[in-house]
Parts: C-alpha cells; sequence; structure tokens
C-alpha cells in the first residue's frame, strides 16, 4: 500500500437499486452504503468485513435494512459478486447508523458496538460474534456513549465507548467455545462531548478517539503497569479538525472557543402547557417532567417518550440530585413547600419527604425548583433550594438518608421574590456552600451572591421568561438567559464576569404555547470545560444541549477541588470571587505579586492563586 497513493474503488460493476441504494448485480448484492467495516490479513489472506444500511438515504434506521458482509478480498483489485453474509448480526439489532461500530478481532470473531443508553435484547449495546458465525456474547445492561470499539495491536486489549463521556479498556479472553470474557482495566474521560464514534490504537498504545459531538480528535497515553507511558512521535503531517463557521447547527450560533451542539429534539408527546407540567428536572440524558393532572411521572431521551406509570405529586416544581433523586412537590401553593415526594434513584414508587422552612421563609407559591446537590440518599447527604413568592431568603434544606437534617435561611437582599416563578441555584457542589443565583422572572438579571451580597447580572436583552440557569465551569460563571419572543425557547449563554455572550439558540418558536411559560433549562456538568443543557418549554420542545469551553479560550486549570471562592483569569486580570481570608498569587517564577487583593492586573502568562484551601493555576491572556 502507498500512503499517498490515489484511492481506487473496489466494490465496481453491478447497477444501483434507487430504492435501497445498494449496489446490486442483476439479483445478486454486492454492497450498499457503509455503517461500519474492519479488515484482516494481507496479501491472498485479506479480508473486509461490512456492516451496511439499506435504508434510502438513511433516512429511516429500519433494523431489517441492515445487513453484515464479509469479502474475501485477497488480491483481487475489485469486487463485483456475491458477498458472503454473518445471519448472526443481519437484519437486526442496528438502529443507530451513526453510532455503531465492528471490529475484527485476531481469532476471526467479530465485536458490534452500538450506541445505546438504554440497551435491550432488540436493541443491544456490545456483541461477539464467533469465528464460526455463532453469538457467543451480548451485552443489555451496560450503556455505551457511541459505537467506538478497537483493539491494542497485540489484540490483548479492547477499547469501548462505555457509559456518556467515557471509554474504557478491557482485558479479554476467550473459553474454549469462543465464549470471550471482558476485565475492565482502566475507564477515561475523555472530555469530548457524550460519544465516541471511533477508536485506533499506534504501536506504543496510545488511543486516539473522536467525536462528533464536537468534531473533536483526541489522543491518549495509557499508563503501563510500571506507571510508564510511551509517548507518540512527532508527525510531519500534523492536522486539525476544523469549521469554516461558527454556525453549529440550526438556530445555534457560538464565538470562537465555544460549542453549542443540540445533541437530540422531541416536538411530539407529553409536552402539556399551562399548569399540568410546567417545569422540569434532568440527570443523565433523561428529562423528566411531573404531570400534575394525573401525579405521573414522564420522561423523554433521544428515542422518545416514555411513562413511567410511577405515581408521583400534584405539584409542577421538579428537580433532582447529582445521584439522580427526584423531588416533587405535591402543591403549586403552600402546603407543596413543606410537603413533597421523593423518588430515589433506580426505585419505582415515591416516599414521603416533609420539610421544616428555616426561620425567615415561609411556606407560600412555588412553581420552579432549581437544580439540588449531593445525594440526599446518601449519608454525606445533599440540599435543596427553595424560593417561595414572598420571601426574602432563600431556604436551604440539608437531608441525609432521605430524611431533612437541617436547614438556613440564605438572606436575598436585593429584593423579595414577588411572584411564584422564581428559582434558586447553587453555585458549587458543595452542600456546606451558601453561595447561590436567584432569578425572578418580572426582574430579568440574575442575583449572584457573592459572599457579601447579591449583584445583578447585566442585562444582554433579557425576556420577562421564567427560567434559565447558571453554572461554573473551569472556574467561570456562565448564564443560561431567555431571550426573544416572551414564553418561548431562544436562550443565550454569557460570560458572566466579561458580561459577554458566547452562544445563542434562536428561538424555534415565536408564538407561546401557553402564557406564562417557563423556559426551564438544567446543566449537568461532564468535564471541567464541557456541560450538558437539557431544555424544557411546556407545549413546545424538550431537547438537549453540549456546551463546550476551549480549555485555552477560558484559561483555568483547577489543581485541587473548587470551594466556595472561584478564580477567574481573563485578559491582563485575575479575579476573585467569593470567601476567602488567604489571596496570594505569584508569578510562572514564585515571586509573590499580590497579596489579598481581589481583583489583580498583570501581564499575560502562567499564574499561581491560593486561597483558603485551593490552589489553582492559571493563564491570563
Amino acid at each position: 500500500v502507498q500512503n499517498n497513493a490515489a484511492f481506487t474503488n473496489v466494490f465496481t460493476g453491478g447497477s444501483l437499486n434507487t430504492t435501497t441504494y445498494a449496489y446490486e448485480n442483476g439479483s445478486t448484492f454486492i454492497s450498499a452504503p457503509n455503517i461500519g467495516f474492519d479488515v484482516k490479513g494481507s496479501g491472498e489472506t485479506l479480508s473486509i468485513v461490512m456492516l451496511s444500511g439499506q435504508a434510502t438515504l438513511f433516512s429511516s434506521t429500519t433494523v431489517s435494512a441492515t445487513r453484515l458482509d464479509q469479502y474475501a478480498l485477497g488480491s483481487k483489485a475489485n469486487w463485483n459478486s456475491a458477498a458472503t453474509p454473518v445471519s448472526a448480526l443481519s437484519g437486526k439489532y442496528t438502529v443507530n447508523y451513526s453510532g455503531t461500530n465492528i471490529c475484527y478481532d485476531n481469532r476471526g470473531g467479530i465485536w458490534y458496538c452500538q450506541y445505546r443508553q438504554s440497551p435491550s435484547a432488540t436493541q443491544p449495546a456490545l456483541i461477539y460474534i464467533s469465528p464460526s458465525g455463532e453469538q457467543k456474547f451480548i451485552d443489555i445492561t451496560s450503556a455505551r456513549g457511541g459505537g467506538g470499539i478497537r483493539f491494542s495491536p497485540d489484540f490483548s486489549q479492547i477499547a469501548i465507548a462505555s457509559s456518556e463521556s467515557t471509554f474504557s479498556i478491557y482485558n479479554i479472553s476467550y473459553a474454549s467455545d469462543d465464549t470471550p470474557t471482558l476485565d475492565e482495566v482502566v475507564r477515561i474521560t475523555h472530555g469530548m462531548g457524550k460519544n465516541i464514534n471511533d477508536i485506533a490504537w499506534d504501536l506504543a498504545n496510545n488511543i486516539y478517539a473522536v467525536s462528533n459531538s464536537g468534531e473533536i480528535l483526541k489522543a491518549f497515553s495509557i499508563p503501563r503497569t510500571n506507571n510508564t507511558f510511551a509517548t507518540e512521535a512527532a508527525s510531519q503531517y500534523g492536522f486539525t479538525i476544523e469549521s469554516s463557521g461558527t454556525d453549529l447547527s440550526d438556530g445555534e450560533t457560538a464565538e470562537d472557543g465555544y460549542q453549542l451542539i443540540q445533541e437530540w429534539e422531541q416536538t411530539e408527546g407529553h409536552l402539556k402547557a399551562g399548569t399540568n407540567s410546567r417545569w422540569a428536572t434532568a440527570f443523565e440524558g433523561k428529562i423528566y417532567i411531573n404531570d400534575h393532572a394525573n401525579s405521573k411521572l414522564y420522561y423523554w431521551t433521544e428515542s422518545g417518550l416514555t411513562d413511567t406509570g410511577i405515581i408521583s405529586a400534584g405539584g409542577t416544581g421538579i428537580t433532582s440530585d447529582d445521584a439522580g433523586n427526584i423531588v416533587v412537590s405535591t402543591s403549586i401553593y403552600g402546603g407543596g413547600n413543606t410537603a413533597m415526594k421523593l423518588l430515589p434513584a433506580g426505585a419505582s414508587k415515591f416516599q414521603d419527604l416533609t420539610l421544616t422552612l428555616p426561620n425567615g421563609v415561609s411556606a407560600g407559591q412555588m412553581q420552579y425548583m432549581g437544580k439540588a446537590i449531593g445525594n440526599i440518599m446518601s449519608a454525606d447527604g445533599g440540599a435543596l433550594y427553595l424560593f417561595p413568592m414572598n420571601a426574602a431568603s432563600v431556604a436551604k434544606i440539608i437531608i441525609k438518608n432521605g430524611v431533612q437534617t437541617s436547614s438556613i435561611a440564605i438572606p436575598v437582599d436585593a429584593y423579595t421574590a414577588d411572584d411564584a416563578q422564581n428559582v434558586a441555584i447553587p453555585l458549587t457542589y458543595d452542600i456546606n456552600s451558601n453561595i447561590v443565583a436567584v432569578r425572578d422572572r418580572n426582574l430579568k438579571h440574575f442575583y449572584i451572591n457573592n459572599g457579601t451580597n447579591f449583584v445583578a447580572c447585566s442585562d444582554n436583552g433579557i425576556s420577562t421568561t421564567a427560567g434559565g440557569t447558571i453554572f461554573t465551569i473551569a472556574g467561570n460563571l456562565y448564564a443560561v438567559e431567555p431571550i426573544g419572543s416572551s414564553y418561548c425557547d431562544g436562550f443565550q449563554i454569557v460570560d458572566v464576569k466579561n458580561n459577554k455572550i458566547v452562544a445563542t439558540h434562536d428561538a424555534e418558536f415565536t408564538t407561546a404555547a401557553t402564557s406564562p411559560n417557563p423556559n426551564c433549562i438544567i446543566a449537568e456538568k461532564t468535564d471541567e470545560y464541557i456541560v450538558r443543557l437539557y431544555q424544557y418549554v411546556p407545549g413546545q420542545l424538550a431537547t438537549m444541549y453540549t456546551f463546550i469551553a476551549d480549555e485555552e479560550t477560558v484559561g483555568v486549570e483547577s489543581i485541587d477541588d473548587p470551594d466556595e471562592c472561584s478564580v477567574i483569569a481573563g485578559k491582563g486580570i485575575i479575579n476573585i470571587i467569593g470567601n476567602t481570608e488567604l489571596i496570594e498569587v505569584y508569578n510562572a517564577g514564585g515571586i509573590l505579586i499580590s497579596s489579598n487583593e481581589t481583583e489583580i492586573h498583570c501581564q499575560a502568562g502562567i499564574y499561581i492563586v491560593k486561597t483558603d484551601n485551593k490552589v489553582t493555576k492559571v493563564i491570563v491572556k
């Protein structure tokens, strides 16, 4: 093979079937649009296996339209005759054309991996077909975030896309009857969105992975058993994956250094407006609502709507914590603040959750709840944040093992909530922190607790629609603000420190399904530079986005776990936000350049910032 030689078409002859888009020689199938393929051998033993889809232009993921074939190419320059079908993987299983791949092992067997969040017997995530063509392994329990799968050069290990945002490396062995055993030895968070579409190894056992979530290619050096690494050699043919513009999909735009990618959208199903199901929460790819009218829990994924059949409660407020435990209010009126229902993660029945509000917070109308944090079913606990109508403080409720253990009132000095459509959102993942943001739709802005008082974010054309969210990635604070026609789906993402709009979703709808409708958005951090954004607008849509901030753009690398204090680097400046008694800033040479200042003007370069319980390295542009 000449590396720089021109490509030639292997599959020649026959004619195109314009219904299936397969090439056929009379009634003999030759080939069809490719989903995944692999090769083995060389010279006379060269063979290719190809998973094909015969649906018209891939517009229909029809299981019966897929097939797996092997071609014993040998030294042939072209192929125009019948292939050898592999019946164990033909006409079944494959429903995700863009997230499925196959590969040979060194025994003549075939591995198959398909992107499935909830695999099943008819839509599995992982399969092994033995050299004799028998199915010897099927995985219907492990979610696979993409179809990436590939063996190491010596075939002793296999890398496979695992749960969303990760891939795993397994040691592999086979029994005498060809049944394989996978032993996971390492799981890697790749930081490229939710998918791994393909994987490759080099001869030094470095791994290369590509994702369509952000059109990103990354290399990973895998530690050996003796804790040494092999570093890939530099290539004289360096390349990048680039886009010629900032348009990412219909209606989504982003500034350089940021990406906003719509992963999926649902506009049909149980999208009720009005008081029936006005709010949502989300966890690991699912958007949940509580239907106030029939007290039942529903959720969406990219595959569509699911009725859980679980009886819930009569309120519209709903939230979930970092472990997937769900809390639902029992009423949109006063009682709903204190009499709630709790669904532990993985459970099929809600249990009672009785709350006592702290002094300074009275029960009142409360249609929405901000994101909870921690694990409210664990001994370490989690926290709920409630901001009912007419309250002058946010109620932070600490819950451990499913029971309230304490509460505090966080005074909001900026305003008193005059509406039932308020939301309070924690700015850290630490249940001991009291740093929160609040938003009243009538006032438009987010107000952020900086450790001393609440300060309003700037107004960049925010609408009076309730909802939005605020989150931190890589030490930078971003607000997601409703924009455009009131009570519709438009939003913008704003870098709070610089008051800069970095990404926008232009509204798909210009007329509200019901007034006043919220624009419910939930943030779920998956990586230091990546966050999932789930959006629910009653009567219009449920959708999921991936928001990515380029590491060089945000310029922050945390060394220790974040606490209540945030360190933010910008162009010629470092800002320290939050509670800390100690602030020391050192340059790259270890020289102290600032002490106990919250705003430090400095030259471009690398700096080390020490606060009470944190050391942070920042890059100033």
